[in-house]
């Protein structure tokens, strides 16, 4: 039997190929089946910190070990970035020590950087390293770099606007044109789609008036704009 380029190629060894890669598949198969086992755990965890559910610091780590866990078997770039968000939400309880503070913050850059590398339009990956280089103290240029990141990879992500602006305005008196630029698209996404997610921050950060200005110079928003006016 000859190939294309005019190698013979016998039977036994078509069949050779044939066969390691029908192993190769069985043993794809059965590690990322072992994977998922370990993911359980973890999917509760992450289920609750999306819904906004109370977590514990011993829940956290048990869906820290369960994505750590899965890795083992199979790596992902979703467990990479779970890993991130547990590790980052770790270093915020303020139960922690300053050591194990700073290893958690540590994890937390090594997971949404791993996650990068396979996914480098992530917005989820790149808001959450915004956030992680931010509380290690990275330069002010380093972290306005992945903020804008996080923005220009998903402008309309809705599940990020609210976490984009609270970052934005926290830290708008030392952003560049360029960002407050972006800032303030963020603002009027979230105005549109989650008005009161948005007052509930302002009022947590207490700037209400300085949007309620804002919103009333762009127009279009004016049930949201008296609202922030009682």
């Amino acid at each position: 039997m000859h190939g294309k380029l005019g190698i013979r190629l016998s039977g036994t060894g078509v069949l050779g190929v044939v066969s390691a890669s029908g192993v190769a598949l069985v043993c794809y198969f059965i590690l990322s089946f072992l994977a998922a086992v370990e993911d359980l755990p973890g999917d509760r965890t992450m289920r609750d910190l999306h819904d906004a559910a109370p977590v514990s610091v011993s829940g956290l780590q048990a869906g820290l070990r369960s994505r750590e866990n899965g890795n083992q078997w199979a790596l992902s770039p979703r467990r990479n970035l779970d890993i991130g968000v547990l590790s980052l939400e770790l270093a915020r309880r303020g139960s922690v020590g300053q050591r194990e503070q700073s290893a958690n913050l540590q994890a937390a850059r090594d997971g949404f950087t791993a996650a990068l590398r396979a996914t480098p339009l992530s917005a989820f990956a790149w808001n959450g390293l915004t956030f992680t280089e931010t509380a290690l103290g990275a330069p002010r240029e380093r972290v306005e770099q992945l903020f804008q990141m996080s923005i220009i990879n998903a402008p309309v992500e809705e599940r990020l606007g609210i976490p984009r602006v609270a970052f934005g305005l926290r830290n708008e008196n030392w952003l560049t044109h360029e960002t407050r630029n972006l800032l303030r698209r963020q603002i009027r996404l979230a105005a549109s789609i989650t008005p009161d997610d948005l007052v509930t921050l302002l009022d947590h950060i207490n700037r209400r008036d300085q949007i309620a200005d804002y919103l009333s110079s762009i127009g279009g928003h004016d049930e949201l704009f008296h609202k922030l006016q009682k």
